[in-house]
């Protein structure tokens, strides 16, 4: 019996004394569980009961209205209430003008708005105050990354998120200038095959449409993950190295037409590719007249030679081809439509260019076969009289003692001297009467 009195009597200790533990351990849970609830109902309109008197932040002037917005968009609130203390000014006039202040001055706040934001004043217990609320679409994270610069060394670094095939790239300029920078990048993307061997799809935003201080937004959109394309960036360029060592500086433009067409084009199965990239142009020897202009073009001005890709149409289709300057001047060839053709290009005059049209302000003519011709005349040493010398050599040729007898008879008497060239002596001299015959 002694063995089973006191196991009963531990058993109805625990029992009593689960009464009292379960208790706390829910409470203990809902402790826990509390915070959480008071979170969801932050965002909800601040009231006097949550914030008496000093617990509600303060503002005195037109700035502390603009700081406090900043900081609601810094940290994430979409909704604050503010006391007015001693505020300087109108509260009124201020609020209504404070959205465009912040869009001519500081857009990035806005710009993380979806709209433009609400507020209301409010008398309060403890006195008036402001309730201002927004919704938010960026978090406080990626408002913080949006840095201010200005424009200028802008262009530079997003040319670098486009290397580093980044996703996009944000930023608040000032001095903004208005520029195409969707085909500027493209272009980039066209003179670099050895950085960009697959053009992602960009897009640009700039907020707002107005002003010398706006948000860029650029962003790139790869159909390739990031270590692929870094793989076929590193195989390209060891393709495009291959090639450039079989063109020697001292060749003419010719000779590097020449050298390209062997190396670039395959002597069989060149195929074209609407989808074709640099990479594929490289490797895999599929390419189409964009991809092909582009990797010309690359290799022939690290040869030295001046040489620029030409954006146009083709019987009406987009196209693009090369032009390359020589000693006569601009001469046009289309490596890709040659591949197509199985035959080496041929250096051309724009005339000769049939079924291709350009802009001739983008790409102007020049032309250098007449500075060529004044070497001729640097033969004399006259001052540019080169036809006179010669004349006076014919004379003394034919009767000399003749001719100068007749021009110093008149020199004596001025006045016989316009009667003598009336009359038709000296021309019909015994010389040119033998000629006649």
């Amino acid at each position: 019996m002694k063995r089973l009195v006191f196991p009963l009597f531990a058993v109805m200790l625990l029992l009593i004394g689960c009464q009292r533990l379960y208790p706390d351990e829910y409470l203990s849970v809902s402790e826990h569980a509390a915070p959480f609830a008071y979170r969801e109902t932050e965002t909800q309109l601040p009231t006097v009961e949550k914030k008496q008197g000093d617990l509600l932040p303060t503002v005195s002037r037109h700035s502390d209205i603009r700081d406090a917005i900043q900081n609601m968009v810094v940290h994430g609130e979409e909704s604050s209430m503010f006391l007015l203390k001693d505020y300087v000014g109108s509260i009124e006039w201020d609020m209504k003008n404070m959205y465009n202040e912040m869009l001519e001055n500081e857009p990035k706040y806005v710009y993380a708005m979806d709209d433009p934001f609400e507020w209301d004043v409010k008398e309060v217990d403890v006195g008036k105050a402001v309730f201002i609320s927004m919704k938010l679409r960026l978090t406080p994270q990626e408002v913080q990354m949006i840095p201010t610069k200005m424009y200028a060394p802008v262009i530079s670094e997003i040319k670098k998120a486009l290397v580093e095939r980044d996703s996009s790239y944000t930023v608040q300029v000032t001095g903004y200038q208005e520029t195409d920078i969707s085909a500027l990048l493209d272009r980039y993307v066209l003179e670099h095959p050895d950085e960009v061997v697959e053009a992602p799809d960009i897009s640009v935003s700039v907020f707002p449409n107005r002003g010398s201080i706006r948000v860029l937004e650029v962003r790139f959109v790869y159909h390739t993950d990031k270590d692929t394309l870094r793989k076929r960036v590193d195989d390209t360029c060891n393709v495009l190295d291959v090639v450039m060592g079989q063109i020697y500086v001292e060749q003419t433009p010719d000779q590097i037409v020449e050298t390209l067409y062997k190396h670039l084009v395959p002597p069989i199965d060149y195929k074209y590719n609407p989808e074709a990239t640099v990479y594929t142009l490289m490797v895999r020897k599929t390419g189409n007249s964009r991809a092909m202009a582009s990797v010309v073009a690359y290799l022939s001005n690290c040869a030295g030679a001046q040489c620029e890709i030409v954006v146009g149409e083709r019987n009406g289709e987009p196209w693009y081809w090369n032009r390359i300057m020589t000693e006569a001047g601009w001469r046009s060839f289309d490596m890709h439509a040659s591949a197509l053709a199985g035959i080496c290009p041929v250096l051309l005059r724009s005339e000769e260019m049939i079924g291709y049209t350009w802009d001739p302000v983008t790409y102007p003519e020049v032309e250098i076969e007449e500075p060529t011709e004044p070497s001729e005349p640097t033969d004399p040493t006259d001052n540019g009289e080169s036809t006179e010398p010669s004349e006076p050599v014919e004379p003394t040729d034919s009767t000399a003692p003749t001719e100068p007898e007749e021009p110093s008879a008149p020199a004596e008497t001025a006045e016989p001297a316009p009667s003598e060239p009336s009359s038709t002596e000296p021309t019909e001299s015994t010389a040119l009467i033998d000629e006649g015959t």
